[in-house]
């Protein structure tokens, strides 16, 4: 296997061969190599080279304690290769490291193109033994990543030499300079620095980062630095928790003072706020709404209640009066069978009347 498309392994034994000095060595099998790091592993100059291998289980004698019974590092097993940054960045995503043992080199390294991981050689250089690291800048050159474009400090120009803006073509594009106010300001730190610093170039986000880091490209940026693909990163930073675990920081050049303006709360007395204070939290149409309600009811209460009274009054008055006429009949002698039939039909009527009134209340409650 030789990597992903986009971001292939590629062959780094020639600038392994250009070391020389404390890091010349001779390997288990008598070819000249090179060390890992002072009093480390000596591997060969194909170290890294040659597709996705287990290059630490092949060549790293650290990783081989299996043979006397001692623990083999996780990272060992993980196959990775050297890849060429440039291409991985713009065109893959790629996970890409600078290399932790040659760091003067510009060599590069991938677990992910290869279908590994490089969070057990991660945790490995963290606890582990420390590489060879380089302190001084001696004249070196620098990679600076720039994570956006915006007017006046970083823009590009197109070659018409109109302002270029979006993060397009001509923004992956690292023969197309970046201009700007803070790309003025970094070029003059170069000019000061009286040869310390050998050469700034700039160069855009990898996309790995922005996937990443997909709601912002500068934390993007600062996973680039943290992850050796470029230097520094040049833009307008905010420094904030999350960036500052992975990198530091120059002193700040410009402090942003934020300031949250809202309105003051008055005091109202007025009776209209006061009014609308006691009908809270209904609103005035549910408060009519509610009004209504209570008045369709009561009035429906009261009618049928006078209803119910009214033929109450006007039942009883019939009453007396049929008692009145038969005690008149009576006492007239007006007795005898059709005083009988008469009476019979009154007590008739009395009870037709009174399931007549049994029904009216019964349809008075149901209503």
């Amino acid at each position: 296997m030789s990597g992903s498309l986009g971001c292939e392994c590629v062959d780094a034994t020639s600038k392994l061969q250009t070391l020389a000095g404390d890091r010349s060595c001779e390997t288990p099998t008598g070819e000249g190599g090179v060390l890992l790091s002072l009093g480390g592993s000596c591997v060969d100059y194909s170290y890294g080279s040659g597709g996705c291998l287990q290059h630490d289980l092949i060549h790293d004698k650290d990783c081989q304690g299996g043979l006397n019974g001692t623990v083999v590092p996780r990272h060992c097993p993980q196959p990775w290769c050297y890849v060429e940054r440039d291409e991985c960045k713009r065109y893959s995503e790629e996970e890409i490291r600078a290399s932790d043992f040659f760091p003067g080199l510009g060599l590069f390294y991938s677990y992910s193109t290869c279908g590994g991981s490089s969070e057990a050689w991660m945790d490995h250089v963290e606890n582990g033994t420390d590489p060879i690291q380089k302190n001084v800048l001696n004249g070196g050159q620098f990679l600076a990543a720039v994570p956006s474009l915006q007017l006046p400090n970083l823009f590009k120009l197109d070659t018409a030499g109109n302002t270029v803006l979006d993060k397009g073509d001509e923004y992956y594009d690292d023969e197309s300079p970046f201009y700007g106010v803070y790309i003025n300001y970094v070029k003059d730190l170069v000019r000061v620095s009286n040869g310390d610093i050998g050469g700034l170039n700039f160069t855009h986000v990898s996309k790995a980062s922005n996937v990443e880091h997909p709601s912002s490209s500068y934390t993007a940026a600062v996973q680039d630095v943290a992850n050796g693909l470029v230097d520094m990163a040049v833009a307008p930073f905010w420094i904030t928790d999350q960036r500052l675990a992975m990198t530091s920081y120059t002193v700040p050049l410009v402090y942003d003072k934020t300031v949250l303006v809202i309105p003051m709360p008055g005091s109202k007395k007025s009776l209209q706020f006061e009014t609308a204070k006691v009908l809270q939290p209904f609103t005035p149409w549910l408060w009519v709404l509610v009004i209504l309600v209570i008045a369709t009811t009561a009035g429906l209460g009261v009618w049928f209640s006078d209803r119910e009274k009214l033929a109450k009054k006007n039942y009883g008055k019939s009453l007396r009066k049929i008692n009145r006429k038969i005690k008149t009949r009576f006492r007239r002698g007006e007795g005898g069978v059709n005083a009988k039939r008469k009476s019979k039909s009154v007590y008739g009527r009395l009870i037709v009347d009174g399931f007549d009134l049994v029904r009216w209340k019964d349809f008075s409650f149901s209503l």
